[in-house]
């Protein structure tokens, strides 16, 4: 079990790690990844401002983290609790843990969430 958290924690040390180099080189740089959807159809997808919105919660900027892209921020909450949940399990019981129906619905739901958001998003270039 020790050896479980070690390793996971030595994985979600790297993961953060890159974050913050990333982080590091949008703020000082103003150039982050572009997206590739957006590259090839000018349409937003759902994770489009993402970047922005990570940088708008560091300064405290609520509100633009919201302008940014709301319906992930809004997730972060969930996101958090489904990984730590699966986290906890994994090291306790050593194997990858697969949803459950209630879990998988409401990943279904974020889903459609995130597609529903990502159309709504674009319904508003064509309007405006």
């Amino acid at each position: 079990m020790k050896k479980r958290a070690a390793s996971l924690a030595a994985k979600a040390a790297v993961l953060f790690a890159a974050g913050v180099l990333y982080f590091l080189f949008v703020s000082l740089t103003g150039h982050g990844i572009p997206c590739v959807f957006h590259a090839l159809t000018g349409l937003y997808c759902p994770g489009c401002g993402t970047t922005r919105m990570v940088l708008s919660l560091a300064k405290l900027d609520f509100r633009g983290a919201v302008r940014c892209n709301a319906a992930v921020l809004f997730m972060l909450p969930l996101f958090a609790a489904y990984f730590i949940r699966h986290s906890v399990l994994y090291i306790k019981n050593g194997e990858p843990f697969l949803p459950n129906l209630p879990e998988r619905i409401i990943l279904y739901v974020i889903t459609a969430g995130l597609v529903i958001f990502g159309v709504v998003r674009n319904i508003a270039l064509f309007i405006g």
